[in-house]
């Protein structure tokens, strides 16, 4: 009866502040690339064994987020250390802070062969370990990778290690559906899909009937980062901040864990290291992540949306608040980004609520507020990633997501019209710096358009020179007068004035 009424007490506060009991082992399944939208996010369709055979004995938070980097190797390190990792996605990178695998060994003394990493790709060997010098390579987990042979033969490795190591604290990369989404797009996506959804429940299958694992082992899936899908190329990609690569699956079922729950506060990635030094009894001092077992982790500020535009030659940016809680202010910083939307330089802090009034919180409030800021210090033709920070009363700064906007290029020089007046041809000219949709239109003083040349119709760098006879779009001869020549480069609008003489 006591064990009943205490599984009870954790169903009810799901994830609650509690006081845990030690799990054995914990195994985390990486799902590379599974997008929110065809899992948790449409149910059965193409997960039908988490959903109709997990689900209803686990916990699934609706609302899981990398607000980090959104690419494998960043993303699996801040599973793996609880901290967002902006490292190389090569492989060439270790996790900058400590690993949950060099936690547990260094506070229990086990063995290399107690923590594994299991992985579809070879470059996933870097989270073995960090460069943190406190710990690193001398508390190393054990390492198998299969470059791209497929996720049977990473199931495979798994079933091998675990008969013949029984390791305590595991991490399996499924590869499959982010590189089939890459290459072949839909309908195979989805078939990679259920593939890793099967391999999934027969893990689980496999831990609920072998003696080492049965009654002491508490299972976590996720995925480094969703996919956003490209229409004309019918393929699907990521490394950007959109929901789509952004939003994540997240169930973890077995031990300590309630049954039948769905919570939809917003965790993120950086929660899941110290869920498991909280599950497994060991302190993961470095990770910057909350236990999804220590309150409902909400957000000091609730966000509505963070968008970013240009005007002007100025980027900038809005946000509005749902509601917040004792904040203090926000931060924004910024870093530059390559053709190949990699970082090119590193973020720095552009504005906070310290130096600029108007970035400053409204403390407590459960009314929605708006927020502009405007970055006058940008370069025409430059891409930018911003990201947004709330800080709380107490100095604890949260990190929201990350919007990225290319600094449009204009017209280069003041464009010429000539003659002026004219009574019979004028030449319109202007020069543009690179491909850029351009709108050329003659409005009358009742601001109607009379000629249009072209609307919002991409041109190549170059010079232009377009001549007008004074005649509408019909052929027509315009009366006499003023008219206005207006020039719409990307989001800039240049007008002139003309004086017709008849």
């Amino acid at each position: 009866m006591v064990n009943f009424n205490k599984y009870i007490f954790i169903f009810l506060i799901a994830f609650s502040c509690i006081s845990l009991s030690a799990v054995e082992n914990v195994i985390i399944v990486v799902i590379d690339g599974a997008r929110y939208t065809e899992t948790f996010g449409t149910g059965a369709t193409y997960i039908p064994n988490m959903w109709n055979d997990m689900k209803p004995y686990g916990t699934v938070y609706n609302n899981f987020y990398n607000y980090g980097e959104t690419n494998t190797c960043p993303g699996h390190a801040s599973i793996v250390t609880g901290t967002w990792q902006y490292i190389a996605n090569d492989g060439s990178e270790h996790p900058i802070k400590p690993t949950i695998f060099e936690y547990y060994r260094k506070s229990t003394g086990k063995p290399e062969n107690s923590c594994w990493v299991l992985a579809g790709t070879d470059k996933l060997n870097i989270l073995q370990y960090s460069s943190d010098t406190e710990y690193g390579a001398e508390y190393t987990a054990a390492c198998t990778t299969n470059d791209y042979t497929g996720d049977l033969i990473t199931w495979q490795n798994m079933i091998h290690v675990m008969d013949i190591y029984h390791p305590n604290l595991i991490l399996m990369n499924l590869k499959d559906v982010d590189m089939i989404g890459h290459e072949f797009g839909y309908p195979e996506y989805f078939t990679a899909v259920t593939r890793a959804d099967s391999i999934v429940y027969q893990l689980w299958l496999k831990i609920q009937s072998d003696s080492h694992y049965q009654n002491a082992t508490t299972l976590i899936v996720t995925c480094d980062h969703g996919m956003f899908y490209i229409e004309n190329q019918d393929t699907y990609s990521h490394g950007d901040s959109s929901e789509d690569s952004q939003h994540l699956i997240f169930l973890a079922i077995g031990e300590e864990i309630p049954g039948n729950s769905v919570i939809n506060t917003i965790r993120t990635q950086r929660d899941i290291a110290p869920t498991v030094g909280d599950l497994m009894g060991f302190a993961t001092p470095y990770a910057e992540g909350t236990s999804l077992f220590s309150g409902d982790g909400s957000l000091p500020v609730t966000l509505s949306w963070f968008t970013a535009k240009q005007s002007n030659g100025n980027i900038i940016l809005e946000w509005q608040t749902e509601s917040e809680t004792e904040n203090l202010g926000f931060v924004i910083e910024r870093q530059t980004i390559a053709g190949n939307n990699e970082p090119e330089s590193g973020r720095l802090e552009i504005a906070s609520y310290k130096t600029h009034p108007a970035l400053q919180g409204h403390g407590s409030t459960s009314s929605s507020n708006s927020y502009t800021f405007k970055d006058k210090l940008i370069i025409p033709g430059t891409c930018y990633e911003y990201r947004l920070a709330d800080v709380s009363f107490n100095g604890v700064v949260e990190y929201h997501k990350t919007v990225v906007i290319q600094a449009q290029k204009v017209i280069s020089e003041l464009w010429t019209v000539y003659p002026n007046p004219f009574n019979s041809t004028i030449t319109i000219a202007y020069t543009l710096v690179e491909e850029s949709p351009v709108s050329l239109q003659i409005v009358n003083l009742m601001g109607k358009t009379v000629r249009m040349f072209s609307e919002n119709r991409y041109q190549a760098a170059g010079y232009y020179a377009l001549h007008w006879n004074g005649k509408n779009d019909s052929s027509r001869d315009m009366a006499g007068g003023v008219y206005f020549i207006v020039l719409h480069v990307n989001d800039k609008v240049s007008t002139q004035k003309v004086i017709l003489a008849r």
